[in-house]
């Protein structure tokens, strides 16, 4: 069964919207007790984080694209017609991982910079929403990459019956 284009983007909101809730609780309980340590760290990692898990996502996604391709043809061999189409929701949801993947890179960038600026006056609640937003972004990475590993055990797992 294919997911609907709007399902997934209800997908989305909801998981964004949820990752903002944790990560501004996150931040703060983070001022509360005087740390800057997730910040600076968020401030001097998250994009290169970011960039080198996308970078293996797309190697480990182009090893098993290609076991995909053996196990569809594993199904035409056995004269089973549905390989292609039994796989068609894993290459979907591959495709919307790197989108997600792509889209994260581009806000930790945007909310860095934006709390880097410095063409406005510095104003407490700039840095809590940049910060609560980093750190969803670096939340949401770690789970597109938890779902893409699921994803991807499942589909190195599978054999054609």
């Amino acid at each position: 069964m294919a997911i609907s284009h709007s399902a997934m983007i209800k997908s989305v909101l909801k998981k964004s919207l949820q990752f903002l809730l944790v990560a501004f609780v996150v931040t703060l309980f983070m001022r509360t007790i005087g740390s800057a340590f997730l910040s600076t760290f968020l401030k001097d990692n998250l994009v290169q984080l970011q960039v080198a898990l996308l970078a293996l996502n797309v190697t480990t996604i182009a090893l098993v694209l290609t076991r995909i391709r053996e196990l569809i043809e594993m199904a035409a061999q056995r004269g089973l017609k549905s390989g292609a189409t039994f796989f068609a929701k894993s290459v979907k949801e591959i495709k919307l991982s790197l989108a997600e993947q792509l889209s994260l890179v581009a806000v930790a960038i945007l909310a860095l910079s934006i709390n880097q600026g410095t063409a406005w006056p510095a104003q407490d609640w700039i840095a809590l929403a940049c910060n609560t937003v980093t750190l969803a972004a670096f939340i949401y990475t770690l789970d597109v990459t938890w779902d893409l590993g699921k994803a991807l055990i499942g589909i190195i797992s599978a054999s054609i019956e």
